[in-house]
């Protein structure tokens, strides 16, 4: 996680803050490291005792399929990630509309945290998860910390980016970072 401590360490503050439902969406370019930064926080978290891993595309199907999926009972911390959000637009907004509605007191933690590489909040597949719905929007909306999508940039420092593929063997003919 060269270069990326302050996001993991910002997405750990995310997990942490009180309240049963949240949801945070990451949005970044291809290779920009969204997958890799939500499988660390993922590995990090089960460790620590959480329900933690990516909904593949046939869960993600049978769970916002399901009747009363507000109420699928998660038992203990859960961390779900949806990778490309999305595909899964039209049903995410009224699963999420269920969630802000359904009675969540004394339940664990849940967070979801929603990768995409773009998310036009006055266009798209954002608008219609979280502007839909008239009334209950604005319930939606309050699940998500920030209000808005957070960009994964890409690494900025020279030496953050020599680290990374340093880490993966010897690195040859690139200039060194200055000290």
């Amino acid at each position: 996680m060269i270069g990326r401590e302050a996001q993991l360490a910002d997405l750990q503050a995310f997990l942490d803050r009180p309240g049963p439902v949240r949801v945070r969406v990451i949005t970044g370019g291809g290779g920009s490291g969204k997958t890799r930064l939500a499988l660390e926080l993922c590995e990090q978290r089960a460790a620590a005792g959480w329900d933690a891993g990516f909904a593949t595309s046939s869960k993600m199907k049978s769970l916002l399929d399901a009747p009363n999926r507000s109420t699928w009972g998660w038992q203990r911390p859960t961390l779900v990630v949806i990778d490309y959000a999305a595909q899964h637009a039209e049903k995410l907004g009224p699963w999420l509309d269920e969630l802000a509605d359904a009675e969540t007191r004394g339940l664990p933690p849940l967070r979801l945290l929603l990768l995409e590489r773009e998310a036009r909040t006055e266009s798209g597949w954002w608008r219609e998860v979280f502007e839909s719905g008239g009334y209950g929007a604005a319930a939606k909306r309050a699940l998500l910390d920030p209000p808005h999508p957070w960009e994964l940039l890409p690494l900025g420092k020279v030496e953050d980016r020599v680290a990374v593929l340093a880490a993966h063997g010897p690195v040859t003919g690139l200039p060194v970072p200055p000290r």
